[in-house]
């Protein structure tokens, strides 16, 4: 009996030992379909059959692998895109095994920016996709970069020429399009024929004609003559002028009149009456003029600031410029000009005739008006401005005296 059982148990033992595992066949996704460009930081719609709530879709690149925020959908799933740029394979590991979607670029989309720029112009990239951390690179050279909505903003080189522009981003790079940098134009400004000064206040009923200077030029655009108009005295000089080589010569009939001269090179007065004038980067620093009071040469030194003439370094600084001064367009310099007045002729036509180098970039927007003699300090009051359809200036006003006036005809 005990045999039998024994007999019947190991015959069992071994029909269940022949028995084959039971198998269960993986769930595999398909009928994939996703687009082949998608833009960076976005969620794309990936549509899929028999995903599994666990299912994990991933980025793989030639040396990275990128897991992706994922939200499984009946019809398939909702990816978000990663901000690092480049071509990947999409794939789902779904159940441990890995299924290739297809391929897609992650890319910066719908990009928009001008073929060219002048050197320091603001350029607006417009575009989807951009990383907090992304920059814009012309050439190998990487750009100061503001992330706005919908886009970047840069300033264009100083150095003109062809650029490839480029994003670098995440440690990934997109080229994005090419760009010209020209050179800034230089400005058709109108010749200045008269300069009139008018004084106003200080007791005076009605606006007085201090003086004007009066330009004339030939038709090649050559100055010819040039006239010294004092209406407050009466008074009224005119020169011929005389070119030979580089000095203009200005000379009068009359015996009384002293005669004066400009030599000119590169567009600007290197000297006056054979004394030095200097620059520096091209920005008037020194002027040395002939004083008929003192009978002797009296020497100007000049402090700019920022591009724009500020004073006389004995006298201290006189003119300021507010964050939203008005751009100088014209091409003579009007801050000089104020300030010449109370200086020398000589520095008065050179100015007005564009002769004294690069012009201040904008327009003062604060003088001297007076004296507090409580605080010790100086009391500034603003310039104001008109202008010319074509947005040259035509008249320029202080209150210092009273009220000073500079008229400018073109």
């Amino acid at each position: 009996m005990k045999k039998s059982l024994f007999f019947i148990v190991a015959i069992f033992a071994l029909i269940v030992s022949c028995k084959e595992p039971i198998h269960v066949d993986p769930i595999v996704p398909g009928n994939f379909s996703a687009p082949s460009e998608g833009t960076a930081g976005t969620t794309i719609s990936v549509r899929a059959s028999n995903l599994l709530d666990d299912s994990i879709f991933l980025l793989k690149g030639a040396d990275k692998e990128i897991s992706l925020e994922t939200t499984i959908l009946e019809t398939g799933a909702e990816v978000k895109l990663p901000f690092q740029l480049g071509q990947y394979k999409l794939v789902v590991i779904q159940e441990k095994i890995e299924y290739e979607v297809g391929n897609i670029t992650v890319a910066i989309t719908g990009v928009e920016l001008p073929e060219s720029a002048f050197v320091g112009e603001q350029i607006n990239i417009i575009g989807n996709g951009f990383a907090s951390d992304a920059v814009i690179v012309f050439n190998d050279t990487e750009l100061t970069t503001t992330v706005l909505e919908g886009g970047v903003s840069i300033v264009a080189p100083e150095q003109e020429g062809e650029y490839a522009v480029s994003v670098r981003q995440e440690g990934t790079s997109q080229q994005l399009a090419s760009l010209t940098v020209n050179p800034m134009p230089v400005a058709s400004a109108k010749r200045l024929t008269t300069l009139k000064v008018v004084m106003s206040g200080g007791g005076m009923t009605d606006d007085m004609d201090y003086f004007s200077l009066i330009f004339g030029y030939d038709e090649n655009g050559e100055l010819n003559s040039f006239t010294n108009d004092y209406h407050a005295y009466g008074a009224q000089i005119s020169y011929a002028i005389t070119k030979e080589a580089n000095n203009y010569t200005f000379s009068s009939d009359s015996e009384e009149v002293i005669p004066f001269s400009f030599t000119v090179e590169d567009g600007k007065v290197t000297a006056v009456d054979g004394n030095p004038v200097g620059y520096t980067d091209n920005y008037l620093t020194s002027f040395t003029y002939y004083d008929d009071y003192y009978e002797e040469n009296v020497e100007l030194e000049f402090t700019w600031a920022n591009n724009c003439f500020t004073g006389e370094y004995y006298t201290g600084e006189i003119l300021s410029y507010a964050s939203d001064a008005k751009e100088n367009t014209a091409s003579f310099d009007p801050a000089l000009i104020y300030a010449s007045i109370s200086y020398s002729e000589s520095l008065i036509i050179a100015s007005a005739l564009g002769w004294t180098g690069t012009p201040s970039a904008y327009l003062p927007s604060t003088f001297p008006a007076g004296y507090d003699y409580e605080t010790g300090e100086l009391i500034f009051e603003d310039f104001t401005y008109e202008f010319d359809a074509d947005g040259n200036i035509t008249k320029m006003l202080s209150n210092v005296y009273g009220g000073m006036s500079l008229y400018f005809t073109y």
